[in-house]
């Protein structure tokens, strides 16, 4: 397939339309007729999943899904003083994509390095170590990047940045990638935190219109969509106006 202009502007190459294929059959993307709700209580009939239909499909998981995120990393935040990309996934669903790109970096032999590092759910209390995170920071080693398999508003992101802050990791300088944004206010949500190093792989809209480009979804569903972001984008900025 030819290269894909999509609606955000973002250009799909051949691999990237094959990465969404892949996954949509998996189903990473799903629709469904009840809308889901979600933590921010917000709704959508288009949901994503990235979590089992992952790990039961380690092959997606490893051979399309982690190089991409590799690529996107090396690329777009370039280090040239030594030390290596550290990434630290947002549990639980981010944590499969750190392990998975680190796995894939090694493999690959990329240079500078690719590490990751585990983010807990709950605060371990018992034993040494009485810490969010599975190991401190070395900020003269490493460059911390937090991962995120899908972001709405960013509340979820916000808690666990602020565990890490805890833990002594200098979060504001991190970096923070995101495989797929809804567009209904997280990237606005973080700046507005000063979490200004945000990297988002693909919007939502994007995968929908490669998906309706390649005739496996229908059209509506994508106009379906693009309704509930203008509408998300009013709601916002009525509540700023007053």
């Amino acid at each position: 397939m030819h290269m894909f202009k999509a609606p955000s502007g973002a250009v799909f190459t051949s691999s990237d339309m094959d990465l969404i294929k892949a996954l949509f059959h998996i189903g990473f993307v799903t629709w469904k007729e009840v809308p889901v709700v979600f933590k921010s209580k917000k709704t959508s009939n288009t949901y994503v999943r990235g979590r089992q239909d992952l790990t039961n499909n380690p092959h997606i998981l490893f051979e399309h899904l982690a190089p991409r995120i590799v690529d996107f990393v090396r690329k777009e935040i370039p280090i040239h003083d030594g030390r290596q990309h550290c990434l630290i996934g947002i549990p639980t669903a981010g944590t499969k994509l750190a392990m998975a790109a680190a796995a894939c970096g090694y493999y690959r032999q990329v240079r500078p390095g690719i590490i990751y590092r585990e983010l807990r759910v709950t605060k371990k209390t018992h034993g040494e170590d009485n810490t969010w995170a599975v190991g401190g920071p070395e900020h003269n080693n490493d460059v911390y990047i937090s991962v995120e398999q899908a972001m709405t508003t960013a509340t979820s992101i916000l808690e666990h940045l602020s565990h890490l802050k805890e833990d002594g990791y200098a979060v504001h300088d991190m970096h923070h990638l995101i495989l797929v944004d809804r567009e209904l206010g997280g990237v606005e949500n973080l700046v507005a935190h000063q979490f200004e190093r945000v990297h988002v792989l693909f919007k939502l809209r994007d995968i929908i219109a490669a998906l309706v480009e390649m005739g496996l979804w229908p059209e509506e569903r994508y106009q379906t969509l693009l309704e509930e972001i203008k509408e998300d984008a009013h709601s916002r900025a009525r509540i700023v106006a007053t």
